[in-house]
């Protein structure tokens, strides 16, 4: 073989090395954490639910106890348990408290939530619902 032979070779079999390396798994490209808005639990949630602890939910059955099943076929189509966790936050407090979360560019990626008490005196429900991918760390 020629010595251009072996370059091209060389680079061509580096290319695939690469692309190896790079490829990613179908549970690696779906979103850290994904907001789920639309779906609303039974009112039996309030009662198990506490502030800034999430209940975490790993199948279909842990999901019927808290949801309708309209609003569990809604969640199904967002949500594939086999590659997700659903974190659900509720919680009564002022108005204005807010819950934030940050991603830290960690592999596996870390996530940290936090609630930012209101200053009202209002009592309000709130609820956040994460779809969260299941090799990320929660904080």
């Amino acid at each position: 073989m020629s010595y251009k032979m072996i370059s091209i070779l060389t680079m061509v079999f580096a290319a695939v090395v690469s692309y190896a390396e790079t490829s990613i798994t179908a549970e690696e490209m779906l979103p850290p954490i994904q907001d789920i808005t639309d779906i609303k639990p039974n009112e039996q949630i309030w009662k198990v639910a506490k502030r800034g602890v999430p209940l975490t939910l790993n199948s279909k059955s842990a999901v019927d106890k808290y949801f309708a099943e309209a609003q569990v076929k809604l969640l199904l189509k967002k949500v594939d348990f086999q590659k997700q966790t659903l974190l659900l936050f509720a919680w009564r407090g002022s108005g204005q408290d807010k819950m934030t979360y940050t991603i830290a560019e960690s592999f596996p990626e870390q996530i940290t939530f936090k609630i930012l008490p209101g200053r009202t005196r209002d009592l309000r429900p709130h609820l956040n619902l994460y779809a969260i991918r299941k090799n990320v760390k929660i904080k």
